[in-house]
């Protein structure tokens, strides 16, 4: 009866131990790499350095790229503004260079009235001459007010088409994706110079490689951005870059 005993508890002594070895040992994992870069529309290639790349799980992911539809339906809602924008600017610069043609006008009368009472000596004309140029600087006047005050409502209304313009690249773009910033991930990395890089992630499970840069262009800055599956390889380019303007 010891003896069984004793068999019992040392078979239960391995195969503690066994499940001990077996849940500590680290879960697999496979080697990531690619390279991160895009190809510009004269064909040239810009390699994406110092980029950080994050591998988040599959419900992270989904919910960032489900942002798509709130991103398109703000385009659209913008693109409306500037079009309106578009034709309060297109009102305004008509009436500035009416007041502008009006006061051109009455300007060129009023050296007419000027021309003919120097060449005249008729008391009456002189009379009408005074009565012309007085409704030519009135005129004028009018006109001169209207184009002050319009110059600077003009350039108000075009500083806001600058701001939709700029509200609806950022809504066509990959920024909105990454906000808030992700603060929690299961792996991270930079690419190098060449915008090369290499992780491991662990294997069995939907992931994802989340990576988004800013660059400087003669444009201005230039925003990229990728949510894409993991795999072995990695290309990030443009053929699965999330859409930019």
């Amino acid at each position: 009866m010891l003896n069984h005993d004793m068999n019992i508890k040392a078979a239960l002594l391995v195969a503690g131990f066994a499940c001990f070895t077996g849940c500590s040992q680290k879960p697999k994992e496979q080697d990531v790499t690619g390279q991160a870069f895009i190809v510009l529309k004269n064909r040239e290639t810009v390699k994406l350095s110092m980029m950080d790349l994050m591998v988040i799980s599959e419900v992270e992911a989904t919910k960032r790229l489900a942002i798509s539809d709130v991103c398109q339906a703000k385009v659209k809602e913008f693109e409306k503004l500037k079009r309106q924008v578009e034709r309060d600017i297109e009102s305004l610069d008509g009436r500035i260079q009416k007041a502008q043609a009006d006061y051109d006008s009455f300007s060129k009368l009023a050296d007419e009235w000027v021309e003919l009472g120097h060449r005249s000596e008729s008391a009456e004309t002189g009379k009408s001459v005074v009565r012309g140029l007085e409704k030519c600087t009135t005129a004028m006047t009018a006109d001169a007010k209207e184009s002050a005050h319009l110059k600077p409502l003009k350039n108000t209304v075009e500083e806001k088409l600058k701001q939709v313009t700029k509200d609806i690249s950022f809504w066509n773009g990959p920024a909105p994706y990454f906000l808030p910033p992700i603060q929690s991930w299961i792996a991270k990395t930079t690419t190098d110079a060449d915008g090369k890089f290499s992780l491991k992630v662990p294997v069995g499970k939907a992931l994802y490689l989340a990576a988004y840069a800013e660059r400087q262009s003669p444009a201005g800055t230039e925003m990229e951005g990728w949510i894409v599956p993991v795999s072995q390889t990695l290309m990030l380019n443009n053929n699965n870059a999330i859409p930019s303007p």
